[in-house]
């Protein structure tokens, strides 16, 4: 199984696109959504609730704690052997969840794995 985990904090303007990419994968395996909101003082997680609350599960919350404690938490919730983390900034290509599984199925000592992705105009697209 994998989980794929989604760290936000008011980013009500690029969530719902974000999330909507991992729903849309042509990926044949079950695998799990984790949204995990920093305590976001915007509409981010009423439009991940609105539009995505049967298809993600939802970790909001109460007191802003920063990035590293969201992937902690969504990490300990994840019931998944392979943890992806994504960002609402990002926007996945259909097959991107089947490659991924791919490639660590192909190369069994691969810990970690990281690739190109859309995001936007921001320092993360250069570096992809």
């Amino acid at each position: 199984m994998v989980s794929v985990i989604i760290t936000t904090k008011n980013q009500e303007e690029l969530v719902e696109r974000s999330v909507q990419s991992i729903v849309n994968q042509q990926y044949s395996q079950t695998f799990e959504i984790i949204v995990i909101d920093d305590a976001s003082d915007d509409m981010t997680i009423q439009k991940v609730r609105n539009k995505f609350v049967d298809k993600v599960k939802i970790i909001m919350k109460q007191k802003p704690a920063g990035w590293l404690d969201s992937l902690v938490k969504g990490c300990e919730s994840a019931t998944g052997d392979l943890l992806v983390l994504f960002d609402p900034h990002c926007v996945a290509k259909h097959c991107w969840l089947e490659a991924i599984v791919s490639i660590f199925e192909n190369e069994p000592d691969l810990l970690i794995l990281t690739g190109p992705a859309h995001h936007g105009n921001r320092f993360m697209q250069k570096v992809s």
